[in-house]
């Protein structure tokens, strides 16, 4: 199991900002024609902390990604509503073993130096990125194409990977085992690179504006490596202002495709083994009022699979709530039943009360959010459950967390891919992201089982992992995190898939 996640927070820290600026005059049509001098040829996006690098091999904060992905394009691209849509490649093919995909490029596509994009681009971008001189943190990202990790680990030469040019314009890539989801992974992933760029800037290159060459819909201007400001067509909201300018012109929300929950530590505290103990946590928590504590931005989450997860062109996270729906009352608030439930643990327990400490980040956010937690416990059930917080610097949390020294800890994820997949395998028995140690073989089975080629079975098994995670409350769903944003109207086709906006089909008309 690849390392594809992101430990987040609430905390927005409003630092900086990127300039986009076309790479061609060829602008995205609008509703209206608008003439060539009718468009601006720039966009200044915020981000919430300073960029690391350009350099796809090197990136490895989500405000460096949002500006590879705009600047960058790989085989396929993530469209509205995280279906995939060609990038650099028309269409590919897969052998019906669905270990060898076959990608055809458009001819067209060329580097903003100039350059063609040609199929030797992405060999030699994946060779480099994989190799462990390069030390890249992505590598997990290649997973499953034949040696990649391997060569990672320095026991095979880079060039073994399973990826080889036929021809300009024809990439074959060789797997291990069975990957349905490549082509979301292409689509986040796994891009291009110029070699004659990459050879001409060596150790700097991407770490300024000019010291790299892109293939995508814009071109990255004016960072210098260290300047943070601009004057901004867009800007994140925090609670306060969130709700002073709801509702205004310019407002909008864009979900993450982020879950936070609780987790639970099986392993640590045995009081957690018990699943009637976890359904009563779960059931005594109204997260209708914990969202107008900290933000209707964000949304009531009943599964653990984020909004943005997508099957086959279908809103995952949509699919399985109303497909097990049987199960999603364990994520709903219910008073009477979190009692009933709270009365059988303790039965079954063999105990009279219960105690354990809630983690969490010491942001404003989650201060605010472990109060009402602690407090909802409180007042459901007496004296019979105590509740301590323990609020904790971000990285101490994490570190706590990956150490298993924790009860149970409030905290979010966010996957690379807007695949269920690669949510779900997070909580398989023994995978390093199943924080709590929980551990179910039918669970295991199932998404084990969702590794086919077969698109039926796949749902199939995706769809039960699901509903054996929220039946047994395997871990506790709260909310989908959620941004508030102002945006100047002039900014039109916006696309957002979750994790940051893709502009290839935006752009800006002067006011």
């Amino acid at each position: 199991m690849s390392n594809f996640k992101k430990l987040l927070t609430a905390t927005v820290a409003v630092s900086g900002a990127f300039l986009l600026a076309a790479c061609s005059k060829t602008a995205t049509k609008s509703a209206k024609p608008v003439s060539s001098s009718g468009y601006e040829k720039s966009i200044n996006w915020m981000t919430t902390s300073e960029l690391e690098s350009l350099d796809p091999a090197k990136a490895d904060d989500t405000d460096s990604e949002e500006q590879i992905a705009n600047t960058y394009e790989g085989l396929y691209r993530l469209g509205e509503n995280s279906k995939t849509v060609p990038g650099v490649a028309t269409k590919s093919t897969t052998s019906k073993d669905g270990l060898t995909w076959t990608f055809y490029l458009r001819k067209d596509a060329k580097w903003s130096n100039g350059d063609p994009v040609t199929a030797e681009d992405f060999v030699y971008a994946w060779r480099r990125q994989v190799d462990p001189k390069t030390a890249s943190s992505q590598v997990n990202n290649y997973e499953g194409i034949k040696n990649a990790i391997k060569i990672s680990e320095g026991k095979k030469k880079p060039s073994s990977l399973g990826v080889k040019a036929e021809g300009k314009y024809k990439l074959v890539v060789t797997f291990e085992k069975k990957i349905p989801y490549f082509k979301v992974v292409t689509a986040i992933s796994l891009k291009p690179l110029d070699s004659k760029a990459v050879k001409k800037y060596g150790k700097r290159y991407g770490t300024k504006s000019a010291y790299a060459v892109y293939n995508g819909p814009f071109k990255s201007v004016g960072w210098t490596g260290s300047n943070l400001t601009w004057k901004l067509d867009a800007a994140i909201l925090d609670t306060q202002a969130a709700k002073r300018m709801k509702g205004k012109k310019g407002y909008r929300v864009l979900t993450l495709g982020n879950t936070t929950y609780l987790c639970y530590n099986y392993k640590k505290k045995k009081i957690f083994r018990n699943v009637n103990l976890r359904r009563a946590i779960s059931m005594a928590i109204n997260r209708k009022q914990l969202l107008s504590t900290i933000g209707t931005y964000n949304t009531q989450a009943k599964t653990f699979s984020a909004t943005n997860v997508v099957l086959d062109g279908k809103n995952f996270a949509q699919e399985a709530e109303s497909a097990n729906s049987s199960v999603n009352k364990y994520v709903e608030y219910d008073l009477k039943s979190a009692r009933s439930y709270f009365k059988k643990a303790l039965k079954e327990l063999g105990v009279k009360k219960v105690s354990f400490t809630l983690m969490a980040d010491d942001d404003d956010s989650y201060k605010k959010q472990t109060e009402f937690i602690q407090s909802a416990l409180t007042e459901a059930f007496g004296g019979k459950m105590t509740v301590s917080v323990n609020n904790l610097p971000k990285t101490t949390r994490v570190s706590r967390q990956i150490a298993n020294k924790f009860d149970v800890v409030l905290g979010g994820l966010t996957s690379d891919f807007p695949d269920p997949y690669h949510f779900l395998a997070y909580m398989q028995s023994g995978q390093t992201y199943n924080f709590g140690k929980w551990s179910n073989k039918e669970y295991d089975k199932a998404v084990k089982a969702s590794l086919t080629m077969d698109k039926t079975k796949r749902r199939k098994a995706l769809l039960k992992a699901e509903k054996i995670l929220i039946d047994q409350e395997a871990i506790s769903p709260l909310y989908h995190m959620g941004q508030a944003w102002m945006i100047r109207p002039n900014i039109k086709n916006l696309v957002f898939n979750g994790e940051y906006p893709d502009f290839k089909t935006t752009y800006a008309v002067k006011n």
